[in-house]
């Protein structure tokens, strides 16, 4: 990947999840205002993840087959339509369905540029570039989540602001085949893909990321709630909250791209774990500066967490088939979302938004314990 391709990829992915991030944590407010329930609101999340369920493989082998920048053109259309119908449903049914399309856009949106970075990197300083892609993305979805508490709390209101980043996914849909690099096309039998999945080293990885994502789930359904409801913040004050625990992400990806090759990363990948689940469980101490500073502990440890799984996929799979492995490691993460999704936001409604932090908070700290057989392969 030439220097230009890196910062074009790198800044196309950033606008994209700022536009994601801006209303993710606000849609269970949006669902809760319109009277959904709890249950409903955890059907509504549910229906989009079991559609990145049932495309997430799919979209991980359709990126070593086809141009991944023309399937993310496809991803952007469909989180338009996605977010273009929210303004004008109110009940569980419809919004399913939008919200299963959306599913669709987001999954094969990621897969995409996932897939796209890797072999544009072509493992060629991946550090740093990971560095690049991860942190950028964190700065814009920090400023975009702060941008719409703000925007919220004047009298622009939730179907105005999902009008606006409809529009904005449909013009990235256009500017993404101008600007994104091409990557190579391969022809590989699922057999070749099973030989990379399935060894005893891959299985552990798994079952870390699956530890790890059960805690996405919770955040999905029961963040924006917590902070309204156990919290009391605003909505200015509840994008201020997250989009400064965001911006610490930016902040510890960057420090990580300088000084990882000085770190051993299995000890940070235990590192980041634990400081995650000891952050979720704290962060629901009923202050708002307490809360707050152990929020950030916890994104200090998502942030460390994401970075070296990005690593650990770019040393465990073969480059040629990264976007279908990648792609199964992504489904485990969904899986484990997904669960985290259904049993925890109605256990918030019925006994406290705190609780689906704290529990998922255990769940993450007990990811240590498949970190120790782990191994992590000297070069890819």
């Amino acid at each position: 990947m030439t220097k230009k391709s890196s910062y074009n990829l790198a800044l196309f992915n950033a606008a994209v999840r700022g536009l994601e991030m801006m209303l993710i944590f606000f849609l269970a407010i949006h669902f809760k205002n319109i009277g959904l329930s709890g249950m409903e609101i955890g059907v509504i999340f549910a229906c989009n993840t079991i559609a990145s369920i049932m495309t997430i493989v799919p979209s991980g082998f359709s990126n070593d087959k086809l141009k991944s920048k023309y399937l993310i053109t496809f991803s952007l259309i469909l989180l338009t339509i996605q977010y273009i119908g929210l303004t004008q449903l109110h009940s569980l049914i419809p919004i399913s369905i939008i919200m299963f399309i959306g599913g669709i856009g987001i999954t094969f949106y990621k897969a995409s540029a996932q897939s796209l970075f890797y072999k544009s990197a072509n493992n060629e300083q991946i550090i740093k570039k990971i560095g690049l892609f991860q942190g950028v993305s964190y700065l814009t979805m920090g400023i975009g989540t702060i941008f719409a508490g703000l925007l919220l709390e004047t009298n622009f209101s939730f179907p105005q602001l999902f009008k606006l980043i409809g529009l904005g996914f449909g013009l990235l849909a256009a500017i993404g085949l101008f600007i994104l690099p091409e990557n190579k096309v391969t022809k590989f039998s699922l057999l070749e893909y099973k030989s990379d999945l399935l060894n005893k080293n891959v299985l552990i990885f798994m079952s870390i990321v699956f530890l790890f994502a059960i805690h996405l789930g919770a955040e999905a359904t029961s963040y924006g709630l917590f902070l309204k409801q156990y919290l009391n913040l605003s909505h200015s004050m509840v994008g201020f909250y997250m989009g400064i625990s965001i911006l610490s992400m930016a902040l510890t990806t960057a420090l990580l791209s300088t000084k990882l090759k000085a770190l051993c990363s299995k000890k940070l990948l235990a590192a980041g774990v634990l400081i995650s689940g000891i952050g979720a469980i704290l962060m629901t101490i009923r202050s708002f500066e307490t809360s707050l500073l152990f929020r950030i502990v916890h994104e200090f440890g998502d942030a460390t967490t994401f970075f070296i799984i990005y690593l650990l996929v770019s040393k465990m799979f073969k480059l040629g088939r990264i976007g279908g492995s990648g792609g199964v490691i992504a489904f485990i993460t969904i899986i484990a979302s997904t669960i985290g999704a259904l049993i925890l936001s109605p256990l918030g409604e019925a006994h406290g938004y705190n609780w689906p932090f704290i529990i998922s908070g255990i769940t993450t700290i007990i990811a240590i314990l498949p970190i120790i057989p782990l191994t992590i392969p000297k070069k890819v």
